[in-house]
């Protein structure tokens, strides 16, 4: 499972690895050090959003609006698992629902019917990139450039 939004040799071949090598008064395994900032950045990022940008199953429950268009709360949208309705009051009332992702980049899906405001809904379905974005990428390669030039790494790895 991948965790962190770029690797080792990604951040080693950017532009802001020279900067970081410079600042590191370093002895130990750079590639550890590398690593425990990727997890730090990453996290940052993360919490930052609110959520993980890999490719996750996602659930949601919804009401209808009246109209044939639902937003996902997370994209991009990658496929539909199932999504299917239930009559409020009506618990034994429910169906499946035919449907079509229209712009899986904004979680656009639409139906041929209408989503119905007295109709709960459910929708299983897997979001988030495959690939991590070029500008998510830069963000980490930049806090973690920043945080390092704030730490003085040489008396933490040699306390002597």
């Amino acid at each position: 499972m991948l965790t962190g939004y770029i690797t080792i040799d990604e951040f080693k071949e950017s532009p802001y690895y020279c900067a970081f090598e410079t600042c590191c008064n370093f002895s130990g395994d750079i590639d550890i050090l590398i690593s425990g900032y990727i997890d730090m950045a990453t996290a940052l990022v993360k919490n930052y959003l609110g959520y993980d940008l890999w490719v996750q199953q996602r659930k949601e429950r919804f009401l209808g609006k009246d109209n044939h268009i639902y937003f996902t709360q997370y994209y991009p949208l990658q496929e539909v698992n199932f999504l299917f309705y239930r009559v409020k009051n009506r618990p034994s009332c429910t169906g499946d629902i035919s449907y079509i992702i229209t712009d899986p980049e904004k979680g656009v899906l639409e139906s041929d019917c209408i989503f119905h405001s007295d109709y709960r809904y459910e929708l299983n379905y897997n979001a988030g990139y495959t690939e991590i974005p070029h500008d998510i990428k830069v963000a980490c390669f930049i806090i973690i450039s920043q945080v390092s030039m704030q730490i003085d790494l040489g008396n933490i790895a040699n306390p002597n």
